[in-house]
C-alpha cells in the first residue's frame, strides 16, 4: 500500500533531510555514480512485519527510478531468514536511505509485534487492546498504524477527539462531580466523554452521568472486578495502568472489555531487520 498522506511523506522528507542522504560522503566515495545494484530486507528474528510501505516511500521519496518489489504483507507474521522485500536502483541511492529506511522499519515492526504478543494474551477473554497518547512527537500517525497491524486498536488521536477528564482535571476541579458538572453544564459535547476514576466511589459519581466511557486507573484484578460486578453491563469501563504481558491476561479475566496499554508505543523493542546488499543485472 503506498502513503498518500502528505502528513507522513513530509515526516519521511524530513527524516531523509536529517540525515543529509543527499550528502552521503561515504557513499560517493566509494560508489561510482552509474552503479546499479540491489538490495534485501531481511528478518533475523520472529515477529509482526510493520512499515515496508514507508521503507518504500523513503526510496522513491530520495530516488524516483528505484524499484522496490515487497514479499511479505503489512501486519504477516515472519520470522528469522524471511525476506521482506527487495530494492533496486542507483547503488548510491540505496546505501544513503539505508538507515532512514530501516529506523522506521525496524521500529514500526517493533511496536506491531509487542502489540500482537498482547492481543494473542487477551485472545480467549474477547478483550481489546488500546494504545494511547504516549507516542514520540510527530510520530504518532505511524505508531498507531503500527498497533493497528499488530491487531490493536487506536485512542482518540489528539486532545480534540474527545473530552477525556483525566486525574489532573479532577483534581484541578475539585473532583470528579465538579469537572462533569462544567462538561455537561451547557449541553454533552460533540465527541466522546471519558473520565478516569480513581476508586468505587469515583466510578459510582461519573454513572451519574451520561458519560461515554469510564477508566479505570490503576487498579488491582480485584478491585477492578468488583467494580464491573456492581454495576454490571449498565456502563462502558476501560482499564488501564500498571499492565504488561506477565499480568495483562489476570487483567483480562476481571471481566473488562477494552485495556489501554501505553507501553505499545513507549517501550517497544525495535525488531530486527537488515538491509543486505545483492549483486543485479544491469
Amino acid at each position: 500500500m503506498k502513503i498518500k498522506d502528505r502528513e507522513t511523506l513530509r515526516l519521511i522528507k524530513e527524516a531523509l533531510k536529517e540525515d543529509r542522504a543527499e550528502k552521503d560522503i561515504t557513499t560517493r566515495i566509494l560508489i561510482p555514480e552509474g552503479a546499479v545494484g540491489g538490495a534485501e530486507l531481511v528478518a533475523h528474528q520472529e515477529g509482526i512485519v510493520c512499515g515496508l510501505n514507508v521503507a518504500e516511500a523513503c526510496f522513491k521519496l530520495h530516488d524516483g527510478t528505484i524499484r522496490f518489489k515487497v514479499f511479505k504483507k503489512e501486519g504477516a507474521r515472519i520470522q528469522a531468514g524471511d525476506r521482506l522485500g527487495r530494492v533496486t536502483g542507483h547503488l548510491r541511492s540505496l546505501l544513503s536511505c539505508e538507515r532512514v529506511v530501516l529506523n522506521f522499519l525496524n521500529h514500526l515492526s517493533g511496536i506491531a509485534t509487542l502489540t500482537a504478543a498482547f492481543v494473542e494474551k487477551v485472545k480467549p477473554y474477547g478483550v481489546k487492546i488500546y494504545d494511547t497518547r504516549k507516542t514520540l512527537p510527530l510520530f504518532r500517525k505511524l505508531e498507531k498504524y503500527a498497533v493497528r497491524a499488530g491487531g490493536g486498536y487506536n485512542h482518540r488521536s489528539d486532545l480534540s477527539g474527545a473530552a477525556f477528564i483525566k486525574d489532573n482535571h479532577i483534581d484541578a476541579c475539585g473532583g470528579v462531580e465538579n469537572a462533569l458538572e462544567i462538561i455537561f453544564r451547557r449541553e454533552k459535547p460533540g465527541v466522546p466523554v471519558i473520565v478516569e476514576v480513581r476508586n468505587l466511589q469515583e466510578a459510582e459519581t461519573a454513572a451519574r452521568y451520561p458519560v461515554d466511557l469510564i477508566l479505570l486507573d490503576n487498579m488491582k484484578p480485584g478491585m477492578i472486578k468488583g467494580i464491573l460486578k456492581y454495576f454490571g453491563k449498565k456502563r462502558a469501563f476501560e482499564i488501564s495502568g500498571g499492565v504488561d504481558l506477565k499480568n495483562v491476561a489476570r487483567y483480562a479475566r476481571a471481566g473488562i472489555t477494552r485495556i489501554s496499554v501505553g507501553a505499545l508505543t513507549h517501550s517497544a523493542k525495535t525488531l530486527d531487520i537488515s538491509m543486505e546488499y545483492i549483486e543485479v543485472n544491469k
